[in-house]
């Protein structure tokens, strides 16, 4: 069976993606792990579960005793490159090549 080139373009980052296949396939587009600021890799977030480091969504803190900073349940990835850090909720994105 001969490879063929297959492509796709991410519905996230509008990013070409090129391979060589025999068949139409689906790979994932590294967007999601890139900081949207200054495009370095970010790192799996890890929350500590204490009521005083994460909030829930829309600014509320029923306890009162979280900081106001952007990580949220649906965080996944952060940068920590940045004053405050970046935080990202994207999954990952699925790109059909054919």
């Amino acid at each position: 069976m001969s490879l063929r080139q297959v492509k796709g373009t991410c519905s996230e980052c509008g990013r070409d993606i090129v391979r060589r296949s025999p068949v139409p396939i689906i790979v994932v587009c590294d967007c999601y792990k890139k900081c949207p600021i200054c495009e370095a890799e970010m790192t799996p977030y890890m929350p500590d579960l204490s009521p005083r480091t994460y909030r829930e969504e829309k600014n509320i803190d029923p306890l009162g005793l979280a900081d106001q900073n952007e990580a949220t349940a649906a965080t996944l990835y952060v940068c920590l490159n940045h004053t405050p850090p970046e935080y990202s909720d994207q999954m990952p994105v699925e790109v059909l090549l054919k």
